[in-house]
């Protein structure tokens, strides 16, 4: 049986509020680097390493995150087998929404097509808390939202 490529993969991780502690951004150039730094270890470490250093800034629950880690290695090994070894990756938009939240828009190049990230960052008073992200291997995502 032949192995085929998983066309479209999203994967959300939603705010619990079970989880009690997370680290905070002070500025959205923090939150760049941040973003930077996560993707360089996806691309050198695999998920499971890259998914573990979201675990103080992410403000979700802590065994939904591992299990998210868990899956989304399995997809992207799926997949990998059709787009080939990542190499790079762009930060292509910031979108704020007022003044309180922002999403990047995230993409992991590979050697055929890519991997389509979004992270979506919540301000309270001061401080900037990763709420939620996804990826997927649609790159038609980057033109429906």
């Amino acid at each position: 049986m032949m192995i085929k490529s998983i066309k479209y993969i999203l994967f959300a991780v939603f705010l619990s509020p079970t989880y009690s502690y997370s680290s905070e951004f002070e500025n959205k150039e923090q939150i760049k680097k941040f973003i930077s730094e996560f993707m360089e270890s996806t691309m050198e470490d695999g998920v499971l390493v890259s998914f573990d250093t979201l675990m103080p800034y992410f403000s979700g629950d802590e065994q939904n995150l591992k299990i998210a880690a868990i899956k989304s290695k399995e997809q992207r090994d799926a997949v990998r087998m059709t787009k080939g070894k990542s190499f790079g990756f762009e930060i292509l938009r910031e979108d704020p929404l007022g003044s309180s939240l922002v999403r990047y828009k995230v993409l992991e190049k590979t050697n055929r097509g890519g991997f389509y990230w979004d992270f979506y960052f919540y301000k309270g008073k001061d401080t900037w808390t990763l709420v939620t992200f996804k990826w997927t291997d649609k790159l038609q995502a980057f033109y429906v939202n």
